[in-house]
């Protein structure tokens, strides 16, 4: 009687993580459904300038410091565009292809194109948009009379006092400001000069420049004067959708720009690959999808009592790990050779340990329990930071100091 009663409750447990599995896949179908409805037009553009433009791969490479750090295009693009329209991706396409396109093309493309992310109720309402979208145009934004009525009421406010629905106001009209400037604040890609390096202990992170303030700040004519000529360039061949063009003036671009860095502060050619590869690889994200599978077939194999199916979950449990060490090690040697130093990393590593010691349980004990616990847990928080990598702050840079009294630090402290 107890092993029938156990067989009906395994396979009544397997249909219901089959039923969660085939709804997710149905309501991200659905979604990708409808944008693609919704937004044709849009979609339609950008496929067509993704076609003219195929090649990211040269543009990618060229180097810009955000965070104090010197790192490839192709991360900065990821970061900037999910600050801007909260996703990874909009209307399918590249994200160095959008990250361009706001620069290059600017606000008078981007107009009536929705790509500024909101989250909030509320404030959809004051830029008067449908309450199954999540994107504003930069019009919406700009022409609503609700959102800046709201914005001036919150004027010599601390953003750090202000309610999240608040702060969003705030974040909109940033979002706004930088595709106006066509994000002439983020392209600072010129190493300080041998000067600033002598005077100042910090230069190697503070007083990096744009390429037109190069022959101001006292670097060599020739290499400065043939980088801000080579933006240019890139610029022009952009809008003429010239690929060709564009990785010449990208190629030139990085020459003029490592010519000026003597000390050797720029990322080497491996550094690159490297840090190209764990942005295309996602290894935390894939990570949680292995415990989640981890999770379920140890469960499963415990239920119906199949030994190899248990091994296969333990199996995907331990290259989950794998990956994450992967991803840690990638991040250590990019970045200022610490391996938790702010809180997305030191939530990564809460997952990590966790998944380990329930590893370590299950193979001592053979217990049944530990690695779903710790597999749906792992998944959970994995998959919680990366959705609000923006609050946790994703970003391989330098260390941020972390209070005492905060909660987070007693995780894993």
């Amino acid at each position: 009687m107890a092993e029938k009663k156990r067989s009906y409750f395994g396979a009544a447990t397997f249909f219901v993580f089959l039923l969660i599995v085939l709804l997710i896949a149905l309501m991200g179908r659905y979604e990708r459904t409808r944008r693609v409805e919704r937004f044709a037009e849009e979609q339609a553009r950008f496929e067509a300038l993704s076609e003219s433009l195929p090649d990211m791969d040269e543009v990618r490479r060229l180097q810009v410091v955000l965070k104090y750090r010197p790192q490839p295009l192709d991360t900065v693009a990821r970061r900037q565009v999910r600050n801007i329209t909260g996703r990874r991706k909009v209307y399918g396409s590249d994200q160095v292809l959008t990250f361009l396109s706001m620069a290059f093309d600017g606000i008078d493309f981007w107009q009536d194109i929705p790509c500024i992310g909101v989250d909030y109720g509320r404030n959809r309402e004051f830029l008067g948009m449908l309450a199954a979208d999540s994107m504003a145009t930069p019009r919406q934004v700009r022409e609503s009379a609700a959102l800046r009525a709201q914005s001036d009421s919150l004027t010599g406010k601390s953003m750090d006092m202000l309610q999240p629905v608040d702060q969003e106001v705030h974040k909109l009209y940033g979002a706004l400001r930088t595709l106006e400037r066509g994000f002439a604040e983020t392209l600072i890609m010129v190493p300080p000069t041998k000067r600033a390096m002598a005077s100042d202990e910090n230069a190697d992170r503070l007083t990096w420049m744009h390429p037109r303030d190069a022959i101001a700040a006292g670097h060599p004519e020739e290499p400065a004067k043939e980088a801000r000529v080579a933006l240019t360039d890139l610029e022009k061949a952009w809008k003429a959708r010239d690929m060709a063009a564009v990785n010449a003036s990208a190629k030139r671009l990085d020459v003029a720009c490592r010519a000026m860095d003597p000390t050797g502060l720029m990322q080497s050619e491996e550094e690159i690959d490297a840090e190209l590869s764990f942005s295309q690889a996602a290894p935390f994200v894939r990570a949680s999808w292995l415990f989640f599978g981890c999770a379920a077939l140890v469960l499963f194999g415990a239920l119906f009592r199949v030994a190899w199916v248990r091994w296969l979950g333990i199996i995907s449990g331990i290259v989950g790990l794998a990956l994450m060490a992967w991803g840690f090690y990638l991040r250590i040697t990019l970045g200022f050779g610490v391996a938790v130093h702010n809180l997305y990393e030191s939530m990564i590593a809460v997952a990590f340990s966790g998944m380990a010691i329930c590893i370590i349980i299950d193979l001592a004990r053979k217990t049944s329990w530990a690695l779903p616990a710790g597999g749906l847990a792992a998944f959970i928080v994995l998959e919680l930071v990366d959705q609000m990598s923006g609050k946790f702050d994703d970003a391989i840079g330098a260390p941020i100091a972390v209070l005492a009294n905060n909660f987070w630090i007693h995780i894993h402290v």
